[in-house]
Order: structure tokens, then sequence, then C-alpha cells
């Protein structure tokens, strides 16, 4: 995950989880037809953001709780770990969480 640096700040923070047309949720495909692609709707969540300045950080520990709540929605709704987290432009600024 890159960038967590930039939503520093946000009081609120959307992630979209999927998409659905017609009240149906789209499970990995989207519509062919751009009538029907134009019908559909995308379904978030809303975390609590922080308001700490996190860049350069250089490990999870030091991240706030915003952060790690956010992190932690993410590995849920994609179903995989985030493994590694960037929180700067430099290259020191990415940390391994493993």
């Amino acid at each position: 995950m890159t960038k967590l640096d930039v939503l520093s700040g946000l009081k609120k923070i959307k992630i979209a989880t999927h998409y659905e047309l017609n009240g149906k949720r789209l499970e990995g495909l989207m519509p062919a037809r751009i009538e029907e692609l134009a019908k559909c709707e995308v379904k978030f969540i809303e975390v609590d953001g922080w308001s700490e300045n996190i860049m350069d950080l250089d490990s999870y520990d030091k991240l706030p709780s915003g952060a790690k709540d956010y992190i932690a929605v993410i590995e849920k709704e994609l179903k995989i770990p985030v493994s590694w987290v960037g929180t700067g432009p430099k290259r020191e600024a990415m940390f391994s969480r493993v």
C-alpha cells in the first residue's frame, strides 16, 4: 500500500467495496454494455481518518490508530495482508509488516 500519508487530515475515508447493478452485487465482471455500466452504483464503507502527519514513519507501530484501522479494513475487504506500507515519497518511507 502506497501513499498512506496523503490520507492524513481526512476526518472520514470512503472505501469503495463493490458495484451493484439493479440491486445485485457484481462479482468480478463489469457489464459489457455502456447502458448497463451507466446504471452501476458504487457501494462504499466509511472509516474514521486520522489527523496526525505520518509522512516518513518507518514502522507499523508508529502509525496512529486510524491508519491501522484503515489498513485492517483494506485487508478484510481484499482478503489479503498488506505487507508493505508507504508513508512518504522517500524510499526509506516504505516499511514491511512481515
